[in-house]
């Protein structure tokens, strides 16, 4: 884990931390700092360590108990502490989302006019027992809470995750959330994407205010189920062809609720081998691009779910241990900014092939190193093992560290 203690350090994500995370603080002694718990807590769900009780294991680490730019390894006990403390403060919870905000912000930022697909979804995180929030979830039939997540399609950050209660349906305050993400990135072309859940007139016109795009599913109803049976019963080339075929058509739409705003509906008309009448789906968007195009942008959308299942198995972003639903939100943004800071070095310092490998090869190639750690009068000496067959990608990877840049 040398490399990403490395990297931490040369992105100043401590200095990072101590700007910007200062909860409430009422211990008269400590042994660690809010920014060595937060570090060390990253690093650890970085390495794969996910149970509290793995800081005992970690705090006898050779390694991780000398890096000189954050304390010593906190014990089980003192995260327990940290996570009682900052579910406490709501201001202390909110600044863990300022954090992560930040953090993000070291890539997007550096190409300011870079148009960013932003996938929004809503997702389950287990709970078990009576917890504070939780709630049985017809849909993923399990109990649990219901977050917001959105991903920068291409980097691939987590760019934002609010806890809800396991009650809440996906499209309950979904227009304010769109609206606090697109104030991050005001500089920024966005395209918003998300399932029929987000399909909401409040949610479009804010996109529409902020002048950026969005491509969303839109749910069946009675009208525009006969509109695309007119559009199939009129096309007779489409009727003619072998199955299977698609088709897209398109209209201006206006739903009841719209206010009299009309927008632009894209019906895909698809029929299988064995099918007599195609089935349709209907997408909502103000994009100009041809109704084929649309589909296809939307569909690349698919790919969020391997998103959310890494920061999930990966970084245990869904370990829902405590009882307060506070705490928990603590726990997960934890899992988060650990997910962004693997992100951001597979980005920034990581060969191409390398960058959207899962975190479980990463760590059995480039974060688990077999090494001798010794102890000198000038500093610590760290010896790898001749017969690593990594040994290349992990001094390419360093080389690329220490040429990082970065101000906070």
């Amino acid at each position: 884990m040398f490399n990403v203690a490395e990297f931490m350090n040369k992105i100043q994500f401590p200095q990072l931390v101590d700007t910007l995370f200062h909860p409430v603080d009422k211990r008269r002694y400590c042994k660690y700092t809010n920014t060595d718990l937060v570090c060390h807590y990253a690093l650890r769900l970085i390495a794969g360590y996910d149970k509290d009780s793995a800081a005992n294991q970690l705090a006898n680490d050779p390694l991780l108990s000398n890096l000189d730019f954050i304390g010593p390894v906190p014990h089980q006990t003192d995260i327990s502490r940290f996570i009682t403390r900052v579910g406490n403060d709501q201001n202390g919870r909110l600044q863990l989302h300022l954090l992560n905000s930040a953090l993000a912000k070291q890539y997007e930022e550096q190409d300011p006019h870079r148009r960013i697909t932003l996938d929004i979804d809503s997702t389950h995180l287990d709970t078990f027992g009576k917890q504070e929030g939780s709630a049985w979830n017809s849909h993923y039939k399990a109990y649990g809470y219901h977050p917001f997540v959105a991903y920068d399609a291409q980097a691939k950050l987590l760019l934002s995750a609010v806890l809800r209660p396991g009650n809440n349906y996906t499209s309950l305050h979904a227009e304010d959330y769109v609206e606090a993400l697109q104030n991050e990135y005001p500089n920024h072309q966005l395209l918003i994407r998300g399932d029929s859940g987000f399909a909401k007139p409040a949610l479009y016109n804010s996109v529409e205010d902020h002048h950026n795009h969005y491509v969303l599913a839109f749910s069946h109803n009675t009208k525009i189920n006969n509109d695309a049976v007119g559009f199939f019963n009129a096309d007779t080339a489409f009727q003619a062809q072998a199955a299977p075929k698609t088709r897209y058509y398109e209209e201006q739409y206006l739903a009841h609720t719209w206010g009299g705003h009309k927008r632009r509906m894209i019906i895909c008309a698809e029929q299988g081998i064995n099918e007599t009448v195609p089935h349709y789906l209907y997408y909502v968007t103000n994009m100009t691009v041809p109704a084929r195009r649309v589909v296809e942008i939307y569909r690349a959308r698919g790919t969020m779910e391997d998103y959310i299942k890494e920061s999930k198995n990966g970084f245990a972003m869904a370990k829902t241990d405590s009882h307060r639903m506070a705490d928990n939100e603590v726990r997960m943004m934890m899992g988060v900014l650990a997910y962004n800071l693997t992100r951001l070095m597979a980005l920034l310092t990581f060969p191409k092939k390398w960058r959207d490998k899962l975190v479980a090869t990463l760590r059995t190639h480039i974060f688990y190193v077999g090494a001798v750690l010794t102890s000198h009068a000038r500093g610590l000496h760290l010896s790898l093992a001749q017969s690593d067959p990594d040994d290349a990608l992990i001094y390419r990877i360093w080389k690329k560290i220490q040429r990082l840049e970065f101000v906070v």
